[in-house]
């Protein structure tokens, strides 16, 4: 458990991230999708 747990402590990702814009529509779709996506709790 040990070696699992110092795995999860050095693991990183590296992103890179682009100056675009998100379109509104895109936006609103990634929204919704959120909000009606099951969760443990309901």
């Amino acid at each position: 458990m040990t070696d699992f747990l110092e795995l999860c402590k050095a693991r990183y990702s590296v992103r890179s991230f682009s100056d675009r814009k998100v379109e509104p529509e895109k936006l609103e779709k990634i929204l919704e999708a959120g909000r009606v996506a099951p969760t443990a709790v309901n």
